[in-house]
């Protein structure tokens, strides 16, 4: 697959969610992303985008195995 597209780090966030997308946005998403690497002055922007969604991802992941657990906790019988 060929990308013929000029990569901008104003759309980094649109080639992140492609990640998530299907196979073929996955792979140009990718593309673009390697594109804006290849400048290492483009790293720290890269970085900085990826980490803060990770971050998010592990709060998200938390929320929901707390809620997880108060849920299951509530279930347990009480004798």
């Amino acid at each position: 697959t060929q990308i013929n597209e000029i990569a901008s780090l104003n759309d980094i966030d649109d080639y992140a969610e492609m990640l998530y997308e299907s196979v073929q946005d996955k792979i140009k998403g990718s593309a673009l992303i390697l594109q804006l690497a290849r400048n290492p002055d483009n790293l720290s922007e890269i970085i900085q985008t990826f980490y803060t969604e990770f971050l998010d991802i592990v709060d998200q992941k938390l929320q929901l195995n707390w809620l997880d657990h108060a849920k299951k906790s509530d279930q347990k019988p009480f004798i």
